[in-house]
C-alpha cells in the first residue's frame, strides 16, 4: 500500500499521530510488528496498540485492532507519502487516520486538530 496524506496547516506541529486499523490477523504468521511501515521515507514503529479477538468459531483464530504510530518529527505541510507492506498477506488493512495537533500563536485560535481520513484503499 502506497499513500499520499495532502495536509494543510497553519502554526507549528505539537503532535502528530497515526493510526493504522486492521483486521484478518493471523498471530501464527506474524503480528503488526512485522508490517514494514514508512512515513515520508522514514521507518516507523508503534508507539501503542490494541488488539482484540474474535470468539465464535474460526474468527477466534484472528486478531483485529488498532496501531498507533508518532510522526510529529514526520509530518510536512503538504503531501506525506504513507506505505505499508504486509508480511502476513491475509491482513486487512482499513484507511489510515491522521491527527495533527497545531500551536499557533498569532491566531485567535491558539490549538487547532486536524484529523485526516483522505487515505482509501480497498484491500
Amino acid at each position: 500500500m502506497n499513500d499520499v496524506i495532502s495536509v494543510a496547516f497553519e502554526g507549528d506541529v505539537a503532535e502528530a499521530l497515526l493510526y493504522v486499523s486492521y483486521n484478518w490477523n493471523n498471530p501464527s504468521l506474524g503480528d503488526f510488528t512485522s508490517w514494514n511501515i514508512t512515513f515520508n521515507n522514514n521507518v516507523i514503529a508503534p508507539i501503542a496498540s490494541y488488539k482484540d479477538q474474535g470468539n465464535l468459531g474460526n474468527y477466534g483464530k484472528y486478531d483485529y485492532g488498532l496501531v498507533v504510530y508518532n510522526v510529529t518529527g514526520l509530518v510536512v505541510n503538504g503531501d506525506n507519502a504513507l506505505s505499508i507492506n504486509r508480511t502476513p498477506k491475509n491482513v486487512a488493512i482499513y484507511p489510515a487516520s491522521l491527527l495533527v495537533l497545531t500551536n499557533n500563536e498569532s491566531s485567535l485560535v491558539q490549538k487547532t486538530v486536524y484529523i485526516l481520513e483522505e487515505v482509501d484503499l480497498l484491500s
